[in-house]
Formats: C-alpha cells, sequence, structure tokens
C-alpha cells in the first residue's frame, strides 16, 4: 500500500540558491528577486496606472509586453527552468514518497536539458505572444483594484506570471521523463540522486547525430529517399526488398490495423491498399530525414530498450536546419504549418511501415554477461518506431494539431540500439539540413559514405574506394547515356559540396583516364572507374576508439587522399611562392578560390590534393598575376 503523502515542508535548495519548498506534494519555487525582468515590471506598472485610469488598450497593452518580453527573453528562460525543475522535484516525490530532505539536488546534469525543454516551449506556437496576452490580461485586473498593494507591479510578480501559464506544460514534460513512460532511475539520474549509469559515450564531433547503423536501417533508409516500394505478387501492400549489410528482407507499407484485425473484410483491405499506395507516392528524403531524426532523439534520451522517448515536430524541423520565423509587431512567429505538416506526413508514413526481417545477424548475451564472439542469424518483425502518445491543441474542427509525442522502437531496432548487440555510428546533420530538391545528391551521399565509414570503423581505413556507378546508385540516379558530362559534372559538384562543408576531408580519382573521354560512349567506361573518398579528421579520431578497443586489431591505417608526395608538395610549392610573389594573403586567396583558409593551407603544405574543378581555378589563379 502506497504511503500517504508528507505533511511536513521540506526545503530543496537549487544550484543558484533558491529554495523549492515542498508542502505535501505541492512545491513552490522560491525566487529572489530578479532584475533581469525588471524591464517587464516596469512596463507592467506603467499599463496597470492606464488601466486605472480608464486608458487601457489590449492591442497596444499586448505589444509592449511582448517587446518587454523579447528584451527580457533571458529572465522568462530563468523562470521557466525553475518551474520544471520545480516539476521534476515534484515527480519524484510522487513516485516514491521519500523525503530528499535538506539537501542540495545536483542540477549541474539537468540545466541543459531544463533550458533546452524552455527553449522549445518559447520557440513553438508564438509563445511569448500568448504570455503577453497571459500578463496583460492579469496587469488589467490588477489596475483596476482598489488594493494599492500591487503597485508597482515587482520582478517577482512577474516570475510567478510566467510560473503559473508555463505550470501544465512544465508538469506534462516532467510526466513524460517520470514512469511509467521514463524508469525511475532516469529521473535520479537527472536530479543527481543517483550517479549516471555506464561510462559516459565520448563527446560527438561537430555537428554530428549518433543513429542505427545497421544493415537494414540502412536499407530502409534507401527505401524510403529511393521510394522503391512496389508492387509484389501476393500482397496489396507496397513492397520494398531490404538487402544491405548482410540483412535480407523486406519493408511494407501495411496499416497497424491489420495487425489488429488479422480477418478485415476484404473491402476494407482495398481501402486500405489504397491508402497505403497514396502514401508510397509521397515518399521522399524527408521521411529519411524523419527516421533519422527520431532514431538520434531516441539515443540521446532512452537509457534501455523498453524506455520511451519525447519528440517535439518542431525540433525535427530545427535538426533539419530549418529557421521558424521571428514573432512580434503583430506577426505569428514559430515554423509555417505546411512545414509541420511536411514532418507529420512523414511521420505517419514510418508508424505504417512493417518490417519483416528473414536473416539479420544478431549478437546476444553470454551466460557470463559478455557479448558472443559469433553472431546468431534471427527473424525481426516489428514496426520501426512505435507512437504511442501525442500532445498537442485541439482546433475547431475536432481534430489535434500535434506538437510532440512520446515514441519507442519496435523489435527490429531496439535489439541494435542498447547492449551487446548495439550498432550505432556517426551520421553528418548535414544529410538533414541540405535541401531534398536542389542539395539531393549531397544529402544521400552523405548518408550513404557516414553509414559505410561506420561499417569499417574497425579496420581504421579511412580512405575508401568507390566505383562510380556504386555513387551513383546509393543517389538513385541513372547515368545520362547521351550527356554524360552531366552526370559527371553533378557528382563531381556534389563531392565539392561535400568537401568544402567538411563532411569529407578530400576525394580523387583513384582509376581513371582522362583522355578515355575524347571517345565515344565514354560513360560506360567512366561508370567503372574509382573515387576515393577520405573521411574528416574528427570522424577518424572517434572511430579510432573501436580499433584501439579490440585487442586482436590490426593498428589503424589512416592514409590521406594523396597525390605522390612530390607532386602534392610540388603544387603547394607553386602556390605559396605565387601568393607571396603577387602579396596576397591566404584568406584572399581562399576567398577568390572558394574554399577555407584551412584547406588551402593543407594544399600549401602538401597536405591535400584539389579536385578537378579546383585544379582548373588553381591553374587559372598560378597564369594570372594575382
Amino acid at each position: 500500500m502506497a504511503k500517504a503523502p508528507r505533511p511536513d515542508p521540506v526545503k530543496i535548495i537549487l544550484p543558484d540558491g533558491r529554495k523549492v519548498v515542498v508542502d505535501g506534494t505541492s512545491p513552490r519555487v522560491e525566487v529572489d528577486r530578479q532584475p533581469l525582468l525588471a524591464g517587464v515590471a516596469t512596463v507592467a506598472t506603467g499599463l496597470a496606472l492606464m488601466a486605472e485610469q480608464g486608458e487601457w488598450d489590449a492591442d497596444s497593452a499586448e505589444l509592449s509586453l511582448l517587446r518587454a518580453l523579447e528584451s527580457g527573453r533571458d529572465g522568462v528562460m530563468e523562470a521557466l527552468v525553475a518551474v520544471i525543475q520545480k516539476n521534476l522535484i515534484e515527480c519524484y516525490i510522487k513516485e516514491t514518497h521519500e523525503d530528499p530532505g535538506e539537501k542540495a539536488i545536483m542540477f549541474q546534469r539537468a540545466q541543459p536539458m531544463c533550458r533546452k525543454m524552455a527553449e522549445d516551449m518559447v520557440a513553438e506556437n508564438a509563445y511569448l505572444e500568448k504570455l503577453a496576452r497571459w500578463i496583460a490580461l492579469n496587469v488589467s485586473s490588477w489596475g483596476q483594484e482598489e488594493d494599492r498593494d500591487v503597485m508597482p507591479v515587482s520582478a517577482e510578480m512577474i516570475t510567478g506570471l510566467i510560473s503559473t501559464y508555463a505550470e501544465d506544460a512544465a508538469q506534462a514534460i516532467a510526466e513524460l521523463l517520470s514512469p511509467p513512460h521514463k524508469p525511475l532511475q532516469y529521473l535520479e539520474e537527472i536530479l543527481g540522486i543517483r550517479e549516471a549509469s555506464g561510462a559516459g559515450r565520448a563527446d560527438l564531433p561537430r555537428d554530428m547525430l549518433v543513429v542505427l547503423s545497421s544493415g537494414h536501417f540502412q536499407s530502409l533508409r534507401e527505401a524510403l529517399y529511393k521510394n522503391t516500394f512496389r508492387k509484389v505478387d501476393g500482397t496489396p501492400w507496397p513492397t520494398a526488398e531490404l538487402s544491405r549489410g548482410g540483412a535480407k528482407g523486406y519493408a511494407q507499407l501495411r496499416p497497424a490495423v491489420v495487425e489488429q484485425d488479422p480477418h478485415l473484410p476484404r473491402e476494407q483491405v482495398q481501402a486500405w491498399a489504397q491508402t497505403m499506395w497514396r502514401q508510397q507516392s509521397e515518399l521522399s528524403d524527408i521521411d529519411a530525414d524523419a527516421l533519422d531524426a527520431l532514431c538520434a532523439i531516441y539515443l540521446s534520451q532512452a537509457r534501455s530498450p523498453d524506455d520511451g522517448a519525447v519528440a517535439d515536430v518542431d525540433e525535427i524541423l530545427a535538426m533539419r536546419g530549418l529557421k521558424p520565423k521571428r514573432g512580434g509587431q503583430g506577426r505569428r512567429g514559430g515554423y509555417e504549418p505546411e512545414q509541420r505538416e511536411e514532418i507529420l506526413r512523414a511521420l505517419t508514413h514510418i508508424q505504417n511501415v512493417w518490417l519483416n526481417i528473414a536473416e539479420v545477424k544478431v549478437y546476444e548475451t553470454d551466460p557470463k554477461g559478455g557479448k558472443s564472439r559469433r553472431p546468431v542469424t534471427k527473424t525481426l518483425q516489428s514496426r520501426p518506431f512505435i507512437i504511442t502518445d501525442r500532445m498537442g491543441q485541439i482546433r475547431l474542427d475536432g481534430y489535434m494539431d500535434v506538437e510532440r509525442f512520446v515514441f519507442r522502437p519496435g523489435k527490429a531496432f531496439a535489439s541494435f540500439l542498447f547492449g551487446t548487440g548495439r550498432q550505432t555510428g556517426l551520421l553528418f546533420q548535414k544529410a538533414l539540413q541540405y535541401d531534398p530538391y536542389r542539395r539531393k545528391w549531397e544529402k544521400r551521399l552523405t548518408r550513404y559514405v557516414s553509414w559505410h565509414w561506420r561499417a569499417i570503423a574497425r579496420t581504421g581505413q579511412f580512405v575508401q574506394i568507390y566505383r562510380i556507378q556504386t555513387l551513383l546508385e546509393a543517389v538513385g540516379e541513372d547515368l545520362n547515356d547521351r550527356y554524360p558530362s552531366k552526370t559527371r559534372s553533378r557528382l563531381e559538384k556534389a563531392l565539392d559540396q561535400l568537401l568544402e562543408d567538411r563532411v569529407i576531408a578530400g576525394w580523387q580519382y583513384d582509376r581513371w583516364n582522362e583522355a578515355i573521354t575524347e571517345k565515344r560512349g565514354w560513360g560506360a567506361d567512366w561508370l567503372t572507374a574509382t573515387i576515393a573518398i577520405e573521411a574528416p579528421d574528427e570522424l577518424k579520431e572517434y572511430y579510432k576508439q573501436l580499433a584501439q578497443a579490440r585487442p586482436d586489431a590490426a593498428p589503424p591505417q589512416v592514409i590521406s587522399v594523396k597525390a605522390p608526395a612530390g607532386d602534392a608538395e610540388a603544387l603547394g610549392e607553386r602556390i605559396r611562392q605565387h601568393r607571396r610573389k603577387t602579396g596576397q594573403s591566404q584568406l584572399q586567396v581562399s576567398e577568390f578560390l572558394g574554399i577555407q583558409q584551412g584547406y588551402l593551407s593543407k594544399l600549401e603544405r602538401g597536405k591535400a590534393i584539389p579536385s578537378p574543378k579546383l585544379r582548373s581555378a588553381l591553374n587559372e589563379w598560378l597564369e594570372s598575376d594575382g
């Protein structure tokens, strides 16, 4: 039988000196005067006086308060972080009925997370505009009261209004981080009551995400962005073959109702099949973006395969590099409804994917608790991810505008996310940020090389040789037989863009004779040529840890994409001498060539080799007078 809530108040000290007072199960934050909100308080005092004199103008008051809140944004954030922290403590007390006592809760671990939650709250759905309206309503009431104790309006009073307004949202967030959505251990780690379990993961390199790296995950990504779902005999559902990395199986667009009621009437099956074929026509790179985002969010939050994770639609849009509109002056801020709908549509597609992996290698735990040396071939069937709860605002038509949701992986993915069978790797966030229409080649090549580097990371060979045909297949493009130079130019342009964005450290033709282009039909020969692509240094360093962890592993062979040493050094010397002769700085030359100064420095030191396009620009510059 659960214990009754504790009647005696408890004070818990926050890192900034404020105290959380818990009376029974209703904590409140004792705050000091917050100078960051003094400007809002001053504006509110003036507006209250106007209300007292009968000169109240609601629109003008809301606009004035909105400007003050935007100026005092840091103060708003502090108030939101405090109310989120308070609700986390409240959830802990409700779950355990234990007295944390008069002790300092270690919020250093929670601060970044709470700050991110507060930022998400402020960023979505014109939050500050609504908050300004709420404060204006209360200030108007204060100005009409006979009790003059409310004048002038203090920063503490503004903090109280912000906390009250945010209470419901903060409580919902805290509950999603508590049982049954998360294990109690997760909440205890946030509060510092329990040490974080396991060794911390090494810091991620810049602009990278951690996602699944298994073969069937990559196969599903490709099936989504290439849209390889086709009609197959014996089933009404769109079906795509999955065959990457030793995994063999298929994916289908098939609604969950089929599992819930396997004896659906024929006409209902046909109706659902038409819906699935309509969704098949909508598949695009954005579906792969959503899949990667779900995977990255889940791995950043979950501690075990049974955990749920909380995702925000706006968070996924931000991961894709999209910027919300700024609110103010009567404009509604945040993302466009069409942008949110695009993500929700992709999430619906992923919800309807059914995976049937007939052959996949899984490493199981041996009786002693370690990882078995030999993988076991298994059959896995499930959804990739399952959305269990949705939160948002109800529209006038009765439908919900989903803002955030709780989700977890299906068995086909869960087996590879944690424990001895974990198969995860780095993905450049650029894969999500590249425009799916104008930068399709760059987007798909980034995904492919990121996955392949993880697959061969233990070898330590971070320069890989790819056939042109393989790279085109990864992009989902065919050779233009009539104008092969167009295909070649687009591939080289994509590789140059990846080099400029530091997704790769370098590339060059490994086996190709340029003289072949002088004969007719050279495109077929070009498809068999090879290109060497080198991983960036930070990715090499991250994956070196995997090779070093294997006692039987050979020393890493980290080689560079370079011309023979003499050629690279000779070119570098020519660049250096010409730059000095013309009196130019590295910055000036790099801007002229359209590359980064650091890359030009590498060229001068013979540590890199230019792409054909850059070599042409270099030759033109070397022949000029500066």
